[in-house]
Formats: structure tokens, C-alpha cells, sequence
């Protein structure tokens, strides 16, 4: 069956900023449990937890783990790959929780992360 397995990275800049990435990856996998274990093979084989430097120089430590997943029935064109639902259990008001989550980087924020 496939799978799409919802990644959460941190990862925190020496002195500085602390960011999460949400990351959505599909595998082919015989159960939850095996895709979960590709999950975990698919972040240590392309170093998602390895730490590096960033272009001012500053190391970046990185933190990754499988939150969630999901299997996908179909394969045609609109395939839902993943799906969650979110419960504000905040005091925010639920505009100010939605524009939470709905509150992405620019590419000026994003330059601590910047390797080059």
C-alpha cells in the first residue's frame, strides 16, 4: 500500500531563531509500522538530523520524527496523500489559532537556514 508519513523537523540556530518544518513523504509499504520504519530510514539516509553550518557560519542543529501517518487509496490526479484535523485546545481566539497554523517563512526568514 502507499503511505504518506508527516514528518516534524526543528531545527535551531546557534543563538538565534528555532524553526519546524512539516514535511508530507510517500512510500510503498506493507503496514503502518513498516512505513514508519522508512520514515526513520528516509531522514537518517539523507542526514535530516545531521547538524551543518549555515552561510554566516553558525551551526544549525537539526531534530526530525514521524507524527502521522496516512494511507493513500487512490492514485488518480487529486489523490488526498495526507490529512489531519486540529482541535484548538489554546485560549486563542480560533482566528488567531488558524493563522498559526497558516503562518509560513518568507524567504528573508529563512535565511539562517540558508547553507549558501
Amino acid at each position: 500500500m502507499k503511505c504518506s508519513v508527516r514528518l516534524l523537523l526543528q531545527y535551531a540556530v546557534d543563538g538565534g531563531d528555532t524553526f519546524f518544518e512539516d514535511s508530507v513523504v510517500m512510500f510503498e509499504a506493507d503496514s503502518f509500522e513498516d512505513a514508519y520504519g522508512k520514515a526513520d530510514r528516509y531522514v537518517k539516509d539523507n542526514g535530516l538530523t545531521e547538524p551543518y553550518r549555515n552561510a554566516g557560519g553558525l551551526t544549525v542543529t537539526r531534530t526530525a520524527r514521524a507524527v502521522d501517518c496516512f494511507s493513500v487509496i487512490e492514485e488518480d490526479d487529486g489523490t488526498e496523500v495526507y490529512s489531519t484535523f486540529r482541535k484548538n485546545r489554546t485560549m486563542l481566539p480560533d482566528t488567531e489559532f488558524a493563522a498559526i497554523l497558516t503562518d509560513g517563512c518568507s524567504s528573508e526568514d529563512l535565511k539562517p537556514l540558508r547553507q549558501w
